[in-house]
């Protein structure tokens, strides 16, 4: 990852009205800098996470490395698009409908040994992953 990436850059993601490409339905979570809502596009009529990080905010919070939180965001989220306006960037996500896998331990105290193998191997899979990006 080059340090010179620079969110601001206008060429780098197309700049659009989150209003009028999506239905934004209710919060999923909310960080120190970005929110996440459930919402549905216009145009393609499909459910989608969209994570809204506040430029500035996050800018003071990070300081210089916020180029590489960044592209490790649209990396790791399995990311469809990113978009921006003055003050925030969206990052449009598929949209993950079973919700946390915290709530759902939860929810179900006594799993079966082959959920057990499945949350397991997931977990497994996304270390795989971060580690393969250095994160």
């Amino acid at each position: 990852m080059d340090d010179q990436f620079c969110f601001r850059d206008v060429s780098l993601f197309d700049v659009i009205n989150l209003d009028e490409r999506y239905l934004k339905a209710n919060l999923l979570g909310l960080g120190s800098f970005a929110n996440v809502y459930r919402a549905i596009s216009h145009v393609t009529n499909t459910r989608r996470g969209i994570k809204i990080i506040n430029k500035d905010q996050c800018e003071k919070q990070i300081g210089p490395g916020f180029s590489k939180y960044l592209y490790r965001e649209v990396s790791i989220h399995g990311s469809v698009d990113v978009y921006h306006e003055k003050t925030d960037l969206f990052v449009e996500m598929e949209y993950a409908a079973g919700g946390a896998l915290l709530d759902r331990i939860h929810k179900k105290y006594i799993m079966d040994e082959d959920e057990c193998k499945f949350i397991f191997y997931q977990i497994g899979c996304a270390l795989a992953y971060l580690h393969r990006l250095k994160i």
